[in-house]
Parts: structure tokens; sequence; C-alpha cells
């Protein structure tokens, strides 16, 4: 199994960011000065040792080296080794809704941001159960079998986003269904649902899925994520930079906004609790307390225990760019340019 040691270390490459904006400012910069010298063509010719495109090979290698020392960084390992391990406790199945309307800013972040965050604190305070994660939108997939290795749940609950699941929506029933089929083999009654949405615009025949889950022993407890003043739903290009708000066909701005009567209603539906993730203080607490009263069971769970890192070849590849870096000069060869002119 491949996991980052650090995985809080890649956020460290959003700044090179701040990199590239300081080298365009440099590069425009240098360009502007120059023309206010003369004509381009003939500016150039006075500088015959000029570096050319050194700057921008530079800065070329200088962004592989960054890349290479972050993931260095974060320490990428691979489990060699894996025990087992008996606990006790119940299967818990994260069902976190990836649609477009929970990147609305009504809860700063955004409110996936504050699911995984509530996610994340949940996990850490597990003790013996096994935790699994299903993304949903418009369809549901399993991302994460059960299992007991917290630190894998953990790392891949940081990567969620909606691009991991292509169709958009909020169809709770495809994420209920696809919970029981997760389930399929473990034993009845110590098996949790936490549904983490905004439950707006749900689809699919949710009642039968909820009796589905329930005739199957799953408890189902809904946190609830968003106000119900709504927020717009941000649009971002490839880059990450918010370019607009999602409209409707008449071209108005559509606002997002979280049915907590649906919620209640579901959490109740299904044998479990109501969490409110706007107005409930250390709502994972909550969570864990409730798991922690129902019946748990022996449960056999396989985790890695020994990793090889791979830290190091990442770490030697950034400096051996710098190093070539290095040995590119900073002016033309005026014999280089005699040679060519030879030629």
């Amino acid at each position: 199994m491949f996991s980052f040691e650090k995985p809080e270390s890649l956020y460290f490459l959003l700044g090179w960011v701040l990199f590239l904006l300081i080298f365009l400012s440099f590069f425009f910069w240098r360009k502007k000065v120059l023309a206010k010298i003369g004509h381009s063509s003939t500016v150039l010719k006075m500088m015959p040792l000029r570096p050319g495109g050194k700057y921008i090979i530079s800065f070329v290698l200088f962004s592989i080296s960054f890349f290479l020392f972050v993931i260095a960084l974060a320490n990428p390992r691979v489990g060699t080794s894996t025990q087992t391990v008996s606990r006790e406790g119940v299967d818990v199945l994260f069902l976190m809704d990836v649609s477009n309307s929970m990147m609305a800013e009504d809860i700063r972040p955004n409110r996936l941001e504050r699911a995984k965050n509530f996610m994340l604190r949940t996990i850490g305070e597990m003790r013996g159960d096994r935790v699994g994660i299903v993304v949903f939108a418009g369809d549901a997939y399993l991302k994460l079998p059960l299992t007991g290795d917290y630190r894998i749940a953990s790392a891949l609950t940081q990567t969620l986003r909606p691009e991991m699941v292509p169709v958009q929506g909020t169809n709770i029933p495809a994420a209920l269904e696809r919970a029981v089929k997760s389930f399929e083999e473990a034993e009845m009654d110590h098996r949790v649902v936490v549904l983490i949405t905004d439950a707006e615009n749900h689809e699919g025949d949710i009642e039968s899925a909820v009796s589905l889950a329930v005739s199957e022993g799953i408890r189902i407890f809904v946190a609830g994520i968003g106000t119900t003043e709504g927020a717009p739903i941000p649009v971002y290009d490839r880059r990450g930079i918010q370019t607009d708000y999602r409209r409707d066909a008449n071209g108005s701005i559509v606002l997002t906004r979280f049915n907590e009567e649906k919620a209640r209603i579901l959490a109740e539906s299904g044998n479990g609790k109501f969490i409110n993730l706007q107005t409930t203080m250390n709502a994972h607490f909550e969570l864990i307390n409730e798991i922690g009263e129902l019946e748990k069971r022996e449960i056999d769970t396989v985790v890695y225990v020994d990793f090889e890192s791979y830290f190091q070849y990442f770490l030697f590849a950034g400096f051996l760019f710098i190093l070539i870096d290095g040995f590119i000069p900073m002016r033309k060869s005026i014999w280089w340019d005699k040679l060519k002119n030879k030629n």
C-alpha cells in the first residue's frame, strides 16, 4: 500500500504559485526596462552576452527541484509487512457528499473542507473500529474498503474533491446502496453509516434505500453541513481559479441551501441521529460518543506495521536539478557563438 507519511506537507506545493508570480513579475519588468532603452532588436545586439532563455530554463529547473523537495518532505512510502490485529469495535462507513454544492462558502472555508475536517477529527478519536469511505454525487463509489488503518483513511480523506465523481447531483440512495454492498460480509447490528451532506436535491427513491439499510442492521447517522440561507456555488477553471458562480438557464446565480428537515427525517428513519456541523460544538465527539454506546464485536484487521521510505530518491533528484542549473552559465559563451558562426 502506497501512502505519504506526512500528506499535509503536500500543501507546500501551493507555494509554487507564489514563485511563479515573482518570476512573471521579474520577466515583464525586465522586458519593460529594455523597451525603455530602445527597440528590442537594437538593445539585444548591444548585449551579446545576454542570458537569453536562461531565466526560463532556470525557473523550470527550480520548479522541478521544488516539487521533488516537497514530495521528499511528505515521505512517499510503501507498506512492506502487515500484522493482523484483533480489536473490539464497529464498522463505520463514511458517505461523503462531494457534489458541486459542497463547494459553497456559507461555511468557511467551504462545506467540503469543513466536512473533511469533521471526518479527520472523528477518525482521530476512533479506537478499535474499522472505517471505510464512500464518495457520492450523482453516483457513488467505494474509495476505501473497511480498514483499521486510520493513517490511510486520514490521508485519503484529505484528497476528497468533486472531481472524483464525474456525474454530479446528490444521489443519497446510490450512496446508501453502495454502503449496503460494502457491508455484505459484516455481522448484523455492528454497522454504522455516517452520511455527510447538505441534503439538497437528492435523487432516487430514498425511502426504499433507507429501509434496505435498516433491514440489514445498519444505523444511519447524518452530519448536516451548510446554512438554510444558502450561498452561491463557485465555478473554477482547471488551474483552480474561481471564474464565476454556477448559474441557471436564465443566467441567474444559483443558491444552494442546506435542507435540515430532510436530513433530520433521514437520520430518524435510519435509527441514527442528526448532527448539525454548523451549530454543534465538537460534533466529532458527539458522534464518537454515539458510536461508543453501540454493541461491539471482535474485529480482525490487517494493518501495515513496516514501511519502506523513498524520500531519499526525490531528495537526490532535487539536488541534481539544482546542480544542473548551476552549470548553466548566466551569460552567453563568446566562443560558442563564434563556433556557430563558422559553421
